[in-house]
């Protein structure tokens, strides 16, 4: 598919986390998408069910493909301070190799490639 409908997970490059760890990691982000969702599949057909829910369908009807990404310190700031990308932010509860409340990942609600913003192209494959 020239234009995938994909759900983009950004890594707090910085942290160095072990590979199960930022497993973990990622799984908590895409969970936080499920939850956002379940909230919101008794929308009728309106502005916010075409931004969110119906990219969810396409994206679950085409495979949910999820691309990991790094970031480094000065592109998470950029990330997270934008008020142009909408995402969930998962923080750690510090039970293992982070401190409580380190920021991890930057999910991104499924959408097409087309749509994603600048500073998401930017990152490298993880």
């Amino acid at each position: 598919e020239a234009d995938p409908v994909s759900m983009y997970i950004v890594v707090n490059a910085d942290l160095q986390l072990s590979p199960a760890k930022l497993a973990v990691q990622v799984g908590h982000g895409v969970e936080l998408h499920f939850k956002e969702m379940s909230m919101k599949t008794n929308l009728e057909f309106c502005d916010e069910y075409r931004k969110y829910v119906e990219p969810h369908r396409q994206w679950m009807n085409t495979g949910s493909r999820k691309i990991v990404l790094k970031a480094n310190p000065t592109q998470w700031n950029k990330i997270k301070e934008s008020d142009e990308i909408e995402a969930y932010l998962v923080k750690d509860a510090g039970l293992s190799e982070v401190e409580p409340g380190t920021e991890t990942c930057i999910v991104l609600p499924p959408r097409r490639k087309s749509t994603i913003h600048k500073l998401i192209k930017r990152l490298q494959c993880l």
